[in-house]
């Protein structure tokens, strides 16, 4: 949000959903956004979905300098302009303007302005109705976004009549550059219109947590003066609970050397060869966030020790800066699945010291999901594993230690019972392991996975998906997403079935051993040769795609 002049709140924000510059009227339902009153009341809230998002929002009324804008230059355009709607695009679209510079541009759509200025009575309860509903909104949408584009164009005016509007700006034709861009925008506006979005959590991650902030700066929108203070409360930080926290029985069974490359093993065995010149150190380190009780934190350690998860160092041999202050982490927890926290090693103090490794390029994306192509007759169907505490199954080189330290400072007095810690002395926990938190611990871990694999002849280059490469060309797509492993297999539907047992007419020829279901049996072996620990109920096998 950037505050324009004048102290006036400037709706960047907003985007294309800016509304609020109709005449008023009363809004049924909920609607929540940014610098606009409903009503005269300062209350917002969510939309149900888009369609019925823009509908309330554009009988908001917006007091601010695009809101003027837009109720200027749509009133200019309509006193204007004498189009009629033909094929659900207004017949300007078929007229050709000269070849200027697409902004300012006309109002593309003013029949559908028309329609949300008369409420939009469509008549309710039919199917015709909900589609014609979905059509004007994603029309209106492209209206909003065309004036919110002309505004920018503009420089941004505080105040503007219509008076003032160039006469390129409210004329009836259009040049074919702003025929394409909006086609384009219409295009993606009528995607965006049709879909409901999906219910939004209200609590958890992701989308959950947006809804949550923007609510908690709802009640500062009316007012000339934002506090951002309020989002203070907003991290996903939260205090260690040793009750909810997932900590090993056995850390550290894997190291990642002998799975990777040549050159890579190289440098992990060497890893002082990442680490900034002390002139490009940060002159004073970042103070870490470690959220946990003193007594829980020692309990943490006792808990990590016993696993194998970490060691105690003394005080003196952990990395320092040459001003003298130490270099260390801190503990913090952030939610998992339900009543389960995820605890995460904050050592941002030392990752500002550190290159980062290019070693991330065998992550796939769920998008690329997209480009496989299924025939009418064909289905596929997936398997998948998940390791667990995987960060924690793989250990450190032990000349890492000095960078892994993390926590308070530890009296030997409380450690008297373990091996070579004395009572007078002060320690520091290092961990042992790689740890989430660590900026190159998702390229350590993704491309010692994707080595683990490949030694039992999964991952193979032609069936291995990677974000931004060419897509595999035959029927197994098998990817790798850190501690994820995923196998999916394009088939014909009559063989949806089929696996080691089944019986129809194309097991007793190959009696189910298809790609999917070798591949899965062979990961599975190597995970039991290699011992990481799987997530029994997080486990798919041969599930039904579409």
């Amino acid at each position: 949000m950037r505050r324009a002049r004048g102290g006036r709140r400037h709706p960047e924000l907003a985007v294309a959903a800016a509304g609020g510059v109709g005449g008023g009227g009363t809004a049924s339902g909920r609607v929540y956004f940014a610098n606009s009153c409903v009503d005269g009341s300062a209350d917002v809230c969510i939309g149900e979905s888009p369609t019925h998002t823009l509908n309330i929002l554009f009988r908001a009324q917006w007091r601010t300098p695009l809101g003027r804008f837009l109720r200027a230059w749509s009133l200019r355009c309509l006193s204007n302009e004498d189009r009629t709607t033909l094929n659900g695009c207004t017949a300007a679209l078929s007229r050709e303007a000269p070849p200027e510079s697409v902004f300012p541009m006309s109002l593309p759509f003013p029949e559908a302005w028309r329609e949300f200025e008369s409420e939009g009575n469509l008549g309710k309860g039919s199917w015709k109705s909900s589609r014609a509903k979905k059509r004007l909104s994603a029309e209106q949408l492209v209206n909003l976004q065309i004036g919110l584009f002309n505004h920018y164009h503009s420089g941004s005016p505080k105040s503007l009549d219509m008076s003032q509007f160039p006469t390129s700006l409210t004329n009836c034709t259009l040049s074919t550059a702003q025929k394409e861009v909006i086609a384009r925008l219409r295009a993606q506006a009528h995607l965006f219109c049709a879909s409901t979005g999906g219910e939004t959590p209200s609590v958890g991650r992701g989308r959950a947590r947006i809804l949550s902030q923007l609510q908690t700066l709802s009640s500062s929108y009316h007012h000339d003066q934002v506090d951002w203070r309020v989002l203070g409360g907003a991290s996903v930080a939260c205090r260690v609970d040793l009750d909810r926290i997932a900590i090993p029985e056995r850390a550290g069974i894997l190291s990642p050397a002998p799975f990777l490359c040549p050159e890579r093993r190289a440098v992990f065995k060497d890893l002082a060869k990442i680490i900034e010149p002390h002139c490009d150190w940060p002159s004073r380190p970042v103070r870490p966030c470690h959220m946990i009780s003193p007594e829980d934190e020692v309990s943490l350690v006792r808990r990590m020790l016993q696993s194998g998860m970490c060691t105690l160092i003394p005080e003196s041999d952990v990395e320092h800066t040459p001003e003298g202050h130490i270099l260390r982490g801190g503990w913090f927890a952030v939610p998992h699945r339900e009543g389960k926290l995820r605890l995460i090693f904050d050592r941002r103090s030392l990752n500002a010291t550190e290159r980062t490794l290019p070693w991330c390029e065998s992550l796939p994306h769920g998008t690329d999901f997209a480009k496989m192509v299924l025939d009418s007759g064909q289905t596929i169907r997936a398997s998948g594993d998940d390791c667990s505490n995987y960060f924690y199954q793989w250990k450190h080189e032990e000349s890492w230690m000095r960078r892994q330290a993390v926590g308070r400072r530890l009296s030997g007095k409380l450690f008297e019972d373990i091996p070579g810690v004395e009572a007078g002395k002060s320690y520091r926990c290092a961990l042992k392991v790689i740890a989430m938190g660590d900026t190159n611990g998702v390229s350590i871990c993704q491309s010692a996975h994707v080595g683990l694999l490949q030694q039992c002849g999964c991952l193979k280059p032609g069936e291995m998906m990677q974000y931004g490469k060419i897509m595999p060309r035959g029927n197994l797509w098998e990817g790798v997403y850190i501690d994820d492993h995923v196998v999916v297999m394009r088939l014909p539907k009559s063989r949806l079935q089929c696996k080691p047992g089944h019986v129809c007419e194309f097991c007793t020829i190959d009696e189910g051993e298809l790609q999917d279901i070798v591949r899965v049996r062979d990961s599975r072996e190597q995970y039991k040769k290699t011992k990481p620990p799987l997530v029994r109920q997080q486990a798919v096998r041969l599930s039904p795609g579409v």
